[in-house]
């Protein structure tokens, strides 16, 4: 048999079938490209979740950190002494003013 003695209903057939596999085809492609476009998403995703824990993995750590500090009677009472301005029982808190004369012999040793 030659390709002339072929029957015209046979070549439509083959076309049909031939189509459907071309239309297959690129609606598996599509459905790929759609899977890669999502996976890609999910992915931009967990990284941006993956810095958001890790930040917050620090501030926890910073706040467990201040936590022992605070649990510390010697840093609470620098904390107290220095910040509040307490003193112990039997201490006399000293505050050291600056006087007038002592600005005024700046600004005169300035201007010389």
């Amino acid at each position: 048999m030659t390709s002339e003695t072929v029957s015209p209903k046979r070549r439509r057939r083959f076309s049909w079938i031939r189509l459907l596999g071309v239309v297959i085809a690129v609606l598996i492609v599509v459905q790929m490209i759609s899977e890669y476009s999502t996976y890609n998403q999910l992915k931009n995703e967990v990284e941006h979740y993956q810095q958001q824990l890790a930040l917050a993995e620090a501030e926890y750590q910073e706040v467990v950190e201040k936590q022992e500090l605070l649990n510390n009677d010697s840093y609470v009472e620098r904390l107290a002494r220095d910040n509040l301005g307490m003193v112990k029982e039997g201490e006399v808190r000293v505050t050291l003013v600056k006087s007038s004369t002592d600005s005024d012999s700046d600004n005169n040793s300035m201007q010389e």
